[in-house]
């Protein structure tokens, strides 16, 4: 029966007809009130198992377009979903403490809801919201609320995936890897927290430059660092103060600019230190070892804005019996579909790997 609901979300992922019922609604988390949706199979039952599911830092949030092809295809496995809208998140601000307020309202909501049973809940959490969610879930009142927690694509060390950002350097296990980073992420940390380093007080031209850049990349849903970014480049680098123009392009270079590494690597490394000093929920790391609930970790191979290498270093962080399932795949990257398949062979063994781990998770709120 549980592989009938996971070939019936490959469904809802391929097709775009499945029919889902969406609804509204609207939680109180003391501070504020956030929309979120709450969708449900088109079907006779009365109520569903819930997953709550966390986004990403993108000004799309809960209507970035893979998450909602995701959420979706959830959903026609035959369970109600709950993406809730942090607003915080929208906005691009790197507020790791919005999440434990956000999920304790909506597992309120959840239990008030007529079409919500009464059994434990799965909390998903994608890219910023994926160690989050694992955040979360040291909190005992949380997790004895939970029955699973998924972790897509998400960091686990701050100077870690800083430095990938900045020099796309990575390394698992000794050996070093190279790839082109998509600096989305490396422009909202300084849009953040730039001005927090001290030598660097003054270049609030410079952040606030980095955070027009990754608000226009997530409305344009285009790779941060494609070419066609180059003439905002240019224009925004022509309104920066001339002694910090080389800062600027530090972080936002043009596609025929090559970045100091050793500058770069340098940067990634006290800014890290500042931003953590400032925020310290923005490094996972400390908190993974004392999650309470079982976890299932997933990674694109070729994620370029996140390497899968961090999803490797969850995996030594977090309790050993905690850890459920693993899975590196080369089907999907940070925010859609792979493309680095090589041969029928590899994408059947990919195919059949994938598969099995989305059963995997998809028991668990039927067990």
């Amino acid at each position: 029966m549980s592989m009938t609901r996971t070939l019936k979300a490959i469904q809802g992922w391929i097709s775009p007809n499945v029919r889902i019922a969406n609804e509204e609604l609207y939680i109180n988390r003391g501070d504020i009130e956030f929309p979120a949706s709450f969708l449900t199979p088109v079907s006779r039952k009365k109520t569903f198992p819930i997953w709550i599911v966390l986004h990403g830092l993108t000004p799309t949030g809960r209507f970035h377009p893979t998450l909602v092809q995701f959420t979706r295809a959830l959903t026609s496995s035959g369970v109600g979903v709950i993406i809730p809208e942090i607003p915080e998140w929208t906005r691009l601000e790197l507020k790791p403490e919005a999440t434990i307020p956000t999920i304790r309202a909506t597992l309120k909501a959840v239990e008030q809801h007529p079409r919500a049973n009464q059994g434990q809940r799965g909390l998903i959490g994608f890219s910023f919201g994926a160690p989050q969610a694992l955040v979360a879930a040291t909190k005992t009142d949380i997790a004895d609320q939970l029955a699973g927690v998924v972790s897509w694509g998400g960091y686990s060390d701050m100077e870690s995936i800083l430095k990938f950002q900045m020099t796309g350097r990575h390394e698992w296990q000794g050996k070093e890897y190279v790839l082109t980073p998509d600096p989305y992420a490396r422009w909202i940390v300084a849009g953040n927290y730039l001005p927090f380093v001290p030598e660097y007080r003054k270049a609030q031209d410079v952040a606030d430059a980095l955070l027009h850049l990754a608000i226009e990349a997530g409305n344009r849903q285009v790779p941060s660092q494609s070419a066609s970014y180059d003439s905002l480049l240019t224009e925004l680098g022509s309104k920066i103060s001339p002694e910090r123009k080389e800062l600027f392009e530090l972080f936002a270079p043009r596609s025929d600019q090559e970045i100091d590494i050793v500058a770069a690597s340098k940067m990634a490394t006290r800014l890290t230190e500042c931003a953590t000093t400032v925020t310290p929920l923005l490094n996972p790391a400390p908190y993974l070892p004392e999650v309470l609930s079982e976890v299932h970790l997933f990674h694109g191979r070729t994620d370029s804005l996140i390497p899968y290498t961090e999803t490797l270093l969850a995996q030594t962080l977090l309790p050993e019996k905690k850890i459920a399932s693993c899975t590196i795949t080369g089907l999907f990257e940070h925010s859609g579909r792979g493309n680095s398949l090589s041969s029928v062979f590899q994408a059947f063994r990919e195919i059949v790997s994938l598969l099995r781990a989305l059963n995997r998770v998809l028991k668990i709120l039927w067990t």
